[in-house]
Parts: structure tokens; sequence; C-alpha cells
């Protein structure tokens, strides 16, 4: 009945499902293929019109299987392009737009290494493709550059993927600080708003990390445990370095009296001013310390870096013997021996410079024709 009532509605046959078309719109990397999936249920083709911006429409023809899909390729997709089904029936889908994005990627980069003041290193600047950075410990790398779109993140990262210094992004740039802790090699990771990362990242970050070394000291005179000098007067010579600087060397000296009661230390020190290396010649004047005979003097030497957190370096403690009576009266008659094989040997240089006088007075009287020599010559009697 409902055939008789509406044969219009009868003869135009059922009404079709509406022709679906998949991805839609879509942004793809340039130069990339777009998969399109129709489903036009109860058609046997149906016509893909695909236009790439500044071209003509073109037309392809795609027949469905039996439950009414397809799928076709739009390939190499470098510049805007508009696509669209159409079924034989009249029912469409689209336009639908297809946007080629450059793939992400991250260049210009800048790297400043702001060297700790204690190095007086100042600042370097890296650009483009950085080398390998051996650092001091505590050196500040301050990161900046840009990328072809705008960033939504982007960090330093190490080699276990730990995140080491976020970056801060604004649009295409990106800047940040980060002071190294250890060495390795770093990597970049960036992404942009569609969560995707980038193709192309600078090369990683290779950081050797060279930690602050202590300094070193010696004393290298006397260098031993000795008496101390009769004149109770001890010349010392000290001898300091290290990687970046000294700030103050010291020496330290206390008395141990033969009861074993230990004095306070007495402390002779002077600022060395960041110098690498320093000479000292101090000398431990021991005459009003009141030693007597048993008693020992102990000393040593430290010295401190110029680094934010000084390091200490300290020599062994040497010993000062105060000598025994015997030992004075043995070191006193040393002396006088010395002394006098001294006096000798000048005594005998005199004598021999005084013969090389004479030698040289016949010589010369005897170059000039001297009568005096002549005799000589003739067995002294002045007749020739």
């Amino acid at each position: 009945w409902g055939a008789l009532l509406r044969p219009v509605d009868a003869a135009r046959g059922p009404e079709l499902l509406p022709v679906q078309v998949e991805p839609g719109d879509v942004e793809v990397p340039r130069g990339s293929d777009v998969d399109v999936r129709v489903a036009a249920p109860g058609r046997s083709e149906v016509e893909l019109v695909v236009q790439m911006e500044g071209d003509i429409p073109r037309r392809r023809t795609l027949v469905l299987d039996a439950e009414g899909r397809v799928s076709a390729t739009v390939r190499t997709v470098t510049s805007r392009t508009t696509y669209r089904v159409v079924a034989p029936d009249g029912a469409a889908a689209g336009p639908f737009v297809i946007v080629p994005a450059d793939p992400l990627f991250v260049g210009d980069l800048v790297v400043r290494a702001s060297y700790p003041p204690h190095t007086g290193g100042g600042e370097e600047e890296f650009r483009g493709r950085i080398p390998a950075l051996t650092l001091p410990a505590g050196t500040l790398l301050r990161l900046e550059g840009a990328s072809n779109r705008a960033l939504a993140a982007g960090a330093l990262v190490d080699s276990a993927g730990r995140e080491v210094a976020a970056l801060d992004v604004d649009g295409p740039h990106f800047a940040g600080a980060w002071q190294p802790q250890r060495s390795g090699l770093y990597t970049w990771r960036f992404t942009d708003d569609g969560g995707e990362g980038a193709a192309l990242l600078p090369d990683p970050l290779e950081i050797d990390l060279v930690p602050d070394r202590p300094p070193e000291i010696a004393i290298t005179l006397p260098g031993r445990d000795t008496v101390i000098p009769l004149g109770l007067r001890q010349p010392l010579v000290v001898e300091a370095l290290d990687d970046y600087g000294l700030r103050r060397l010291e020496l330290v000296a206390y008395r141990v009296r033969v009861t074993g009661e230990r004095d306070e230390p007495e402390v002779q020190g002077v600022a060395l001013g960041g110098t690498r290396t320093a000479l000292a010649r101090p000398l431990l004047d021991l005459r009003w310390w009141g030693l007597v005979p048993g008693d020992t003097v102990r000393y040593y030497a430290r010295v401190l870096d110029n680094g934010p957190r000084p390091q200490e370096a300290r020599t062994r403690e040497f010993v000062l013997r105060m000598p025994s009576a015997a030992e004075v009266r043995d070191a006193a008659g040393a002396e006088l021996d010395a002394a006098a094989q001294r006096l000798d040997a000048l005594a005998d240089a005199a004598r021999a410079g005084a013969e090389k006088n004479r030698q040289r007075a016949a010589e010369s009287r005897q170059s000039r024709g001297d009568p005096r020599s002549a005799g000589a010559r003739a067995g002294g009697t002045g007749i020739s």
C-alpha cells in the first residue's frame, strides 16, 4: 500500500547511507603520502577529486569492495591540498584539507660557558657545532637556540634519559642555564605543539668535568727530623702549588717539653693572592722559647687553595730536637775545626797567590831585558 500511495518514492529506491572519509582535515610532514579511506555502503564506486594548490583538480574512480569500502593514496604532499569524494548518487564528503608541515628541526645553538671565578677563566662562547667541552667543576653553561617552528617543550637529558636541564621555550626560541655535575654525553629533547619530536637536533654535548684538585705542599729544607742549630734559628724552605691558585700558607710550630707537656702552637701565615706556585723561606726563630735539653719542637706547613670551598693540604710533622750538653760541645768543637780548616785553606791560597805574583814579576823583567834576569840565566853572577 505504501508503494501504491507513494509510487515516486518506491521508484527512487531505498535511501543510502552517507559517504564517510578518513582522515579528513590533517597536517602531515611535507613530502609524505596520505592514505584516504572511504566507506560508501550500497555503492559500487566513488570518485576521488584531489587538487594541489596551484594545480588543476585530478579525478580518480575508486571501485568499492563488497562492504562498500576502498582506500587510496595521495602521494608526496608538498603543498596545501584539498580532496573530496563524490558518489554516483550525488552523495559527497568534503572538501578536506591536507596541510604539509616541515619536520621540526632545531639549530642556531649557542653555548656560553662561565667559568668559576677562582679559575680566572672568565667566559667563553661556542656556536653551531659544539666541540667536546673540558670544563672546571662549577662551570655554568647558558644554552639558547631556535627551531623552524613553535616549540612546546625542550630539555637536556643524560645517557639514561633523565632530564638534567629544563629549557624555557618561547615560540621557536629556547633558553636555559645548566651547571654540569658529572662528565658524560648529554642529548637534546624537543617536541612541538602536537607532541611530535624533532627530526633534526643539535649534536649531543660531550662534557669532561675536571674537579678542583687539592693543593700540594712540601718542606724541602731541612726536609727531615734534625737537631736544632746552636743559634736556635732554623731556616726552612716550603714549596706549594695548586691547579688554579693558592690563598694562604701557614707554618705551625709548637713546643713539647721534656716533661711531655705541649705548648700552644705558634702560627706564621702569609696571603698568596691566588698564585699557582709559591716558594717560601720562613725562619723558625726559637731564641725566645726558653728551650732546655730534652725539649722538642714539632712543626708543619699547611696551605689553602682559592676555591669557593677552600681545600687544605699539609705536610707531615717534622721534629727539631734540642741538643744535649755533650752534643753542644761536640757541635761547637766541630764548628771550630771547620773554621780552622777554612783558615788554613785561606792561608794556603794566599801563599800560592804570592808565589804566582813573584813568578809573573820575574817573567815581566825577563821580557824587558832586565840585567837581573840575564844574571839569573848565567848562574846568578850578573856577568855575561
